[in-house]
């Protein structure tokens, strides 16, 4: 989904980052406001205070998006979810869970309280904006308040359209997981009414365009292919998922590679690495058990004049059981951890090495069991 994200700062003890492509739409809301809405709404002033109006409202819609994903985040983790991080992109911002809800509760609870979040939040501006005229307060400050009032009240109702993967669509999903017991199912329900929301919403936008608004039916086309592309993706994953989970690693790995000593020395890896299918890591073994690995990654690392006289074991890292896995473990399972940064796992029993694996065997395997049904949904 992402591209080059930067890490701004930690909330609450969530990484929070932003998506390149959200510079994007920061910048046309800063626009749009310093040469629109602001001066429609209030005339007469500098053009250099909307400028600072829109950065301003920019900003505190910022904040908006933030304070719905923390309250995914925090609700997340009260029921025990991992939770990566916060990512700020084009079409607004996700929490990251690293797995799905454990039961429709956690699910309901969790993908309802965004919207919540974000309706209480909007009622608060629009009572700032109120508090403010009354008391014939500053205009400017009252014309900020009731678009962060108004944006985030847009954002609660849009989120509660129950079309997977919005938030209401994962509500919707809740009660049909509850009522079916079939998670599974009610996914694929859930994903296939957000396929037609987004095409209703590219329909919209192409309307927009014919009667003039070009860039809000451009925005419509390109939010409804992202949620008909989002859900698709999600109807999938539940297929790839079956597919996965009832099947072991044992029965995918590959069991041509090779095992490095710890006392090798670094000057002969080349010639014997080379022989076959490369890997981001090696297991170092001693009498035919497990000591360590060495990452491919750290040879870098290795100064010119080291190469004749370091040792694998000079490189390698003890922590092999990290990267380990059972031979039932199920493909599922490996297929999570190598989407943590874990390229290579070794498949043992005890301190053996039986093979290793990778996402290559994982999606050679889904090809071959859902052919041409995979490619082409």
């Amino acid at each position: 989904m992402f591209g080059k994200r930067i890490e701004i700062f930690k909330l609450l003890g969530f990484p929070i980052r932003i998506d390149l492509s959200w510079l994007v739409i920061v910048l046309l809301v800063t626009y749009s406001l310093a040469q629109g809405f602001f001066p429609v709404n209030h005339p007469g002033m500098p053009v250099s205070a909307y400028w600072a109006m829109a950065f301003v409202a920019a900003v505190g819609l910022f904040l908006s998006i933030l304070f719905h994903e923390l309250a995914h985040s925090v609700v997340g983790r009260h029921y025990k979810m991992k939770i990566d991080g916060i990512t700020l992109f084009i079409f607004g911002g996700v929490a990251e869970m690293r797995e799905e809800a454990a039961s429709p509760k956690v699910e309901f609870f969790m993908s309802i309280v965004g919207p919540l979040a974000s309706g209480v939040l909007g009622l608060i501006f629009f009572y700032l904006h109120h508090w403010i005229d009354l008391s014939d307060g500053n205009r400017s400050l009252q014309l900020i308040f009731y678009y962060l009032g108004f944006m985030n009240l847009m954002l609660a109702a849009f989120n509660l359209v129950p079309a997977f993967p919005l938030d209401g669509g994962r509500v919707f999903r809740s009660v049909l997981w509850a009522i079916k017991k079939n998670y599974d199912w009610a996914t694929k329900v859930a994903a296939k009414i957000g396929w037609g929301f987004g095409w209703l919403l590219v329909a919209y936008g192409v309307f927009a365009i014919a009667r003039g608004r070009t860039f809000g039916g451009l925005w419509y086309i390109m939010i409804g292919f992202f949620l008909q592309q989002a859900s698709r993706a999600s109807e999938e994953q539940v297929v790839l998922k079956k597919a996965l989970e009832k099947t072991p690693v044992g029965s995918l790995m590959q069991t041509s590679f090779i095992e490095l000593h710890p006392e090798e020395r670094l000057s002969e890896l080349p010639n014997r690495i080379g022989q076959i299918a490369t890997f981001s890591c090696y297991p170092v073994t001693h009498s035919g058990e497990l000591v360590g690995f060495l990452e491919t990654n750290r040879l870098r690392e290795v100064q010119w004049g080291d190469w004749q006289r370091a040792t694998v074991g000079d490189f390698s890292n003890p922590a092999w059981r990290d990267l380990s896995v059972g031979p039932q473990t199920s493909a599922w399972s490996a297929l999570e951890t190598i989407k943590r940064g874990k390229l290579t796992l070794f498949v043992t029993e005890g301190a053996k090495v039986l093979g290793l694996i990778t996402a290559q065997e994982l999606l050679d395997f889904l090809k071959a069991e859902l052919g041409k049904d995979f490619r082409g949904r």
